[in-house]
Order: structure tokens, then C-alpha cells, then sequence
């Protein structure tokens, strides 16, 4: 495959005598190529070439800047024959009974995702073992590869026959009893309560500090499911009670399923905080694709203005975010990667041309120390727009642009990154982030 992308912006000139000389630098551009791939043009490719084909897309621009945009491309990007490139995407599908519109955003995020057509996707927020059923089954074809903290090998999510004898919820029946007995009666007690009827975050807040060690007895699945569905008694039940022999729906801990339409000759979950319970598991999966090298899917704590986890010494969610940057630094320091995660950081933008460049920030530090650490973002420049939104009608907070897709070391190069899935309705609170990335 070949890399293909113009950077800039139309200036100002005559656009009756420029057009003409620019369609046909351009429709020679486009034939060659044509004649220089080896197989079908790449949706980037297509997408890019397509959109310049159109006399909107330079209108004004002057026949030396388009002469001097094409030849960007073989100069300042390196247009290289045979390079192998793949085009990866970000995306938290935020499918939580939490979020609206939970059950029909399950249905349309599959068609979306082969409409996206990436060759590697890292998805977030994939907590329910039946959702992931759902989406395997229709994007088998395209997605042969992929792989979760609850697939039994790469490509098989749960055999025939662990789905028929041994089928598991997040909560079994001792769970949901142990969760009246002793939760909810350790937060009254405690004075709790009223804070849980004040908002889901005050309760855990106040119960965490409270009923840590009943926490620490309480299963670790079953917490985290009712922490992520319980807008009420019902949708708890719905996402988390067990149904006899019939009901196969694990909770998929950390929520991260990576999926690839190449090889993944082998792959890898890890927790950052082995060996401690959270009420939100963080974790990463690492897989090695072929002709493409390491890959890395992961979603960092969110940080928070409330802390409720109940097994670890951080006064924040932004000290655990850094605990959690430091896991991946270390593990990385001397090797070459691609990343690709909800973030949950990114820097402030206090002024921009349209509204959806102008950025809150979220633990703008954290974001920074990924840059001084080495790792390639364009993002910022290339696009810019949030893909945390206001403007979102899942969203009911500032704009913020968190979902990135990185790299570490001189392995490789890539295109500009830009927003994607942000379509209407909306799949999810978050929009995806897609980067084209050529292996050196």
C-alpha cells in the first residue's frame, strides 16, 4: 500500500483561471496512483484523492500552491513503493445502560465499524460479553483477528461449549445477596446513602472511603458491573443478575477488545495495578501484527474530580493516570509501538477558529508527558477538533480531545491523524480518531 495525504489551506486567487490546471494536475496525479498500487486504493487514499477531485476542495488555490501540494506528497511525506502501511483506529463505544440510546447504539456501531474499514481497531468501553458477541458475529468477514481479556484464544471470544455448561454473569446469586446484606447496609450505616440518591459518583465516593473492606469482600465483576449500569434497579439487574443456564454475559473487565483484518500472531492483557481490586479495571492488551510490529490498546482512569477506588493509596484519578502512564513508559522505554487508547488526557485550547478546537483540557500535564516521552501526536495540528463534545447530545460536559492514536521510535511514519465516527445520531459519547501508519 502507499501513503497519500495534502496538508494546507486554500489561499486567495482567481478561481476561473486556476481551476482548469488543477483538475488535470490532478486527475495525472490520481492515474499514477492508480499504476502504482499493488492492490485496491486504500479508503484513505480514496477518501483524500476524491475530495480534491472536487473543484470545491481548491477553489482559489493558485496553480504553484496546487503544483506545491502534490509534490508535498513525494517530498515532505515520502511516498515510498511497497511500504507497508496500515490505517488504525480509536474508538470508545461507551456501550454502559449509563450512556442513552445504549440498546440501539449496540446495533449501529457494528455497520459503522465496517464502514470505517480500518485495518486495526482498539475499541473502549466494550464491558458486556453479549455485545461483544454481537459485534464479532457481524464483522467476522472483515475481522477475522482480534482478541479481549475474555477471549479464550486470538479470534475465538467463548467456545460453543463454555457458552452451553458454563455460563457467567458479573453477579451470581451469592453476589446479589452479599450486595443487600452487607453493601448497602454498611452505607447507611456509614451515612452513605443519601449521597448514592445524590448522584452514583457521591455514593461510591463516600462508600469507598467508608466500606473499604466490605468492598474488598464484595466480588470484583459484580461491583464493577453495577458501578457502570446502575441508573436504576432494573438496568442493574438487566446487565448483571445471572439467568439460570441460558444467560452467558461476562463482564469484560477493563472493556477492551482489539480487532484486526491481519494476523495477530499473538497478544497479550495486562492490568496496571495487578493484584488490587478497582471498581474500574485499567489494563492494556499488547499484540504483535504481522508486518506492522506491536500494537498496544488501552483506556486510561478518567480524571475525575471524585475518587472511589477503594484498593489503591492515589488521591486522584489524575496520580493514578500518571501510575498508569508510568507502567507503559517503562515497559516501552528501548522498544518501538504503535498506541492507540482513550487517553483520558489532553491539552487546553483556549482560542480557536471554529467552537470544537476550543478545548477544556483534562490533565493537561499527563498529555504533555506522553510528548516528552517520545510519542508521535499530530492530532492537535493535523485536526484539532474535540472528540469529547458538547455538542454531542450523550455529552454534558466541556469540549475535550482525549483519543489519539501514537507511536513510539523511528519504526514508523504516518499520515495526518483525523476525527472519525462522528456521525448523527451519535455511536457513542466519544468520537474515534483514525491514523494512517507506514512501517519504516
Amino acid at each position: 500500500m502507499y501513503k497519500v495525504w495534502v496538508t494546507g489551506h486554500p489561499g486567495e486567487g482567481n478561481q476561473n483561471s486556476n481551476n482548469e490546471l488543477g483538475r488535470v494536475t490532478l486527475a495525472v496525479f490520481r492515474e499514477k496512483i492508480l499504476w502504482l498500487s499493488t492492490d485496491s486504493i486504500h479508503p484513505t487514499i480514496r477518501r483524500t484523492m476524491s475530495h480534491l477531485a472536487r473543484p470545491a476542495a481548491y477553489t482559489g488555490l493558485s496553480a504553484v500552491s496546487m503544483l506545491l501540494a502534490v509534490f508535498s506528497v513525494f517530498t515532505n511525506y515520502q511516498l515510498v513503493s511497497g511500504q507497508t502501511c496500515r490505517t488504525l483506529t480509536t474508538f470508545n463505544a461507551g456501550l454502559t445502560p449509563r450512556i442513552n440510546n445504549y440498546g440501539d447504539r449496540v446495533r449501529m456501531v457494528p455497520p459503522a465499524l465496517l464502514e470505517e474499514d480500518s485495518d486495526v481497531i482498539c475499541l473502549q468501553e466494550y464491558w458486556f460479553e453479549r455485545d461483544m458477541e454481537y459485534l464479532l458475529e457481524k464483522v467476522a468477514s472483515k475481522y477475522p483477528y482480534h482478541y479481549s481479556e475474555l477471549h479464550e484464544s486470538i479470534g475465538t471470544l467463548t467456545s460453543s461449549r463454555r457458552k452451553r455448561i458454563f455460563p457467567k454473569t458479573p453477579c451470581n446469586a451469592a453476589d446479589v445477596m452479599f450486595f443487600w446484606l452487607r453493601v448497602i447496609p454498611c452505607s447507611t450505616i456509614s451515612g452513605c446513602l443519601p449521597a448514592f440518591f445524590t448522584s452514583l459518583p457521591d455514593g461510591l465516593t463516600c462508600a469507598a472511603a467508608k466500606c473499604a473492606p466490605v468492598f474488598k469482600a464484595f466480588d470484583e465483576d459484580c461491583l464493577s458491573c453495577i458501578t457502570l449500569s446502575a441508573t436504576s434497579i432494573a438496568t442493574m439487574l438487566d446487565a448483571c443478575k445471572p439467568e439460570g443456564f441460558t444467560y452467558n454475559n461476562r463482564l469484560n473487565g477493563a472493556g477492551l477488545m482489539l480487532l484486526s483484518k491481519h494476523e495477530i500472531m499473538n497478544a497479550s492483557f495486562t492490568e496496571y495495578f495487578p493484584g488490587k481490586e478497582l471498581t474500574i479495571q485499567r489494563s492494556f492488551i499488547e499484540a504483535e501484527i504481522k508486518d506492522l510490529g506491536t500494537v498496544t490498546c488501552s483506556h486510561f482512569s478518567a480524571a475525575f474530580p471524585y475518587y472511589f477506588e477503594y484498593d489503591l493509596d492515589f488521591d486522584n484519578y489524575a496520580q493514578q493516570q500518571r501510575a498508569e502512564m508510568s507502567v507503559i513508559h517503562n515497559r516501552y522505554a528501548s522498544r518501538d509501538h504503535i498506541m492507540l487508547a482513550d487517553f483520558n488526557t489532553g491539552p487546553q485550547v483556549e482560542t480557536a477558529a471554529t467552537a470544537d478546537r476550543i478545548l477544556t483540557g483534562e490533565a493537561p500535564g499527563n498529555y504533555q508527558q506522553w510528548l516528552d516521552n517520545g510519542y508521535n501526536t499530530t492530532y492537535m495540528s493535523d485536526d484539532g477538533r474535540c472528540t469529547f463534545c458538547n455538542e454531542n447530545p450523550l455529552v454534558d460536559v466541556s469540549n475535550n480531545a482525549i483519543d489519539y492514536v501514537m507511536f513510539k521510535g523511528s519504526s514508523y511514519t504516518a499520515s495526518p491523524s483525523q476525527r472519525t465516527l462522528d456521525k448523527s445520531p451519535p455511536l457513542s459519547d466519544h468520537y474515534g480518531v483514525r491514523r494512517t501508519i507506514c512501517v519504516n
